[in-house]
């Protein structure tokens, strides 16, 4: 009688060529497994490699777009998380050395503060640019052929707090030029690959001091990104809860003020338009705000008597704001240079926006319905908004606009206006000219 391992003996003998396959098989899968085994750890960690290499101690990034916060916002929010939070000023450039002979297109610029060294991994960074200095990643380095010490030409793109396409903003002067001192050349260990974008591929990155960047750009003590770092945890809500929190009308680009009289508040926006959102969440508050635009009028015009460039307010001056009026008030100064009285008919004529930024004439008839004196809330001047070139210009004649100027129709009692009186409208609709311009208020918080 055979035995129990004599019996299997003799059975993997008899199906040798069978089993011999079998074992062949197995070892073959267990290969295979353990190399994607090999492989996929392998991946994983040079992923993560790629990825502090990229963003080092970065966590969470906050954007507010085309927006400029207060940089100082990132302290109350550190101060919240108690985790590292850094403000910075990202832009794009064209850098350029040797006369212009080299020279590299997009390329990332970062202004930085001294909070930004923490989020540097091993704090290989000690200290920020200085002024008119650069620490530049060493890709851009070997493109431009630059050294420690080297100089290039870094041609910044130039933020502006208000939108590029809102009218009356100028297209000249687009970009600021810097003349740069090469003072750090950044390896991929001190954050020279940084990069807020999923990218395998490494940028072009220049790092200046925000401080002197804000300085050059006219947008002094703003940002438009938080980073924050990873030790904030994994809850997105609850950063954009501390976030909201600290958030300040200043950061939305909106001041607020009492009226003259101390009765009303007065809600003004640095981007000259107030967003849509914006007047949505002040209705929540107040549901009969009294919505006010001002404009500049390239006429207003009585039979052959014309006077050029006015402002005319549009908002609560008319009894009936239900529907399109015809009607219009003026102040006295202009009844007087056009000679016109209630009754009288005005052709006001503007420009609007077309495709692509055209500008396009209109016209309007309006019947006068009121003579009113330079006073009150008629001769107030907070009704003009900030437009950058013309709310601080000197005189008429020093007018910096989008729009096209002919200087020779201002006269003399013109800028006697502008000098005693600045940018008060002379005249006051219906709101019929409506141009909150609807652009949706986008922030977004981005996880790494």
């Amino acid at each position: 009688m055979l035995s129990k391992f004599n019996f299997i003996l003799r059975s993997l003998l008899h199906y040798k060529r069978a089993n011999l396959i079998i074992i062949l098989g197995v070892a073959i899968s267990s290969m295979v497994l353990t190399g994607t085994l090999i492989v996929g750890d392998s991946v994983d960690h040079s992923l993560a490699m790629t990825t502090e290499l990229r963003l080092g101690n970065i966590g969470y990034s906050f954007s507010g777009i085309d927006r400029y916060f207060r940089k100082n916002l990132r302290v109350d929010i550190q101060n919240d998380l108690t985790v590292p939070v850094a403000s910075i000023m990202q832009v794009k450039a064209i850098a350029s050395s040797q006369g212009g002979a080299l020279r590299v297109n997009n390329i990332d610029v970062q202004g930085i503060g001294r909070d930004f060294l923490d989020m540097v991994p091993e704090n290989t960074l000690k200290e920020v640019p200085g002024r008119n200095e650069a620490y530049i990643s060493q890709n851009l380095a070997d493109r431009l052929g630059l050294k420690i010490d080297d100089s290039f030409l870094l041609r910044v793109d130039k933020v502006s707090l208000i939108p590029k396409n809102a009218p009356f903003i100028s297209d000249d002067e687009n970009q600021v030029s810097l003349r740069l001192t090469v003072k750090k050349i950044l390896g991929s260990k001190s954050l020279g690959r940084f990069n807020l974008k999923t990218s395998q591929t490494a940028p072009f990155n220049v790092f200046l001091s925000l401080e002197f960047l804000n300085n050059r750009m006219e947008t002094e003590g703003k940002a438009n990104k938080l980073l924050i770092s990873h030790e904030a945890g994994s809850e997105n809500s609850n950063l954009l809860s501390i976030i909201s929190k600290n958030w300040q009308l200043e950061d939305s680009g909106l001041k607020l003020s009492l009226t003259e009289d101390k009765k009303e508040w007065n809600i003004e926006s640095d981007r000259v338009f107030i967003d849509s959102v914006i007047v949505n969440a002040i209705y929540e508050f107040d549901d009969n705000p009294a919505l006010i635009l001002t404009y500049l009028a390239n006429s207003l015009q009585k039979n052959t008597r014309k006077t050029p460039y006015s402002f005319v307010a549009a908002g609560p001056f008319l009894n009936d704001q239900e529907k399109e009026s015809n009607e219009i008030i003026i102040n006295s100064w202009l009844a007087e240079d056009l000679d016109a009285g209630v009754g009288d008919s005005l052709l006001l004529r503007y420009y609007s926006i077309g495709p692509l930024r055209q500008l396009v004439e209109n016209e309007k008839w309006f019947v006068v319905k009121k003579v009113v004196l330079l006073s009150g809330r008629y001769a107030d001047r907070n009704l003009m908004p900030t437009l950058p070139g013309l709310s601080d210009a000197g005189s008429c004649r020093d007018w910096e606009t989008g729009i096209p100027i002919d200087l020779e129709k201002i006269r003399d009692k013109d800028e006697e206006y502008w000098n005693n009186w600045k940018g008060t409208p002379k005249a006051f609709i219906a709101y019929l000219l409506y141009a909150v311009i609807k652009i949706t208020l986008v922030c977004f918080i981005e996880t790494f």
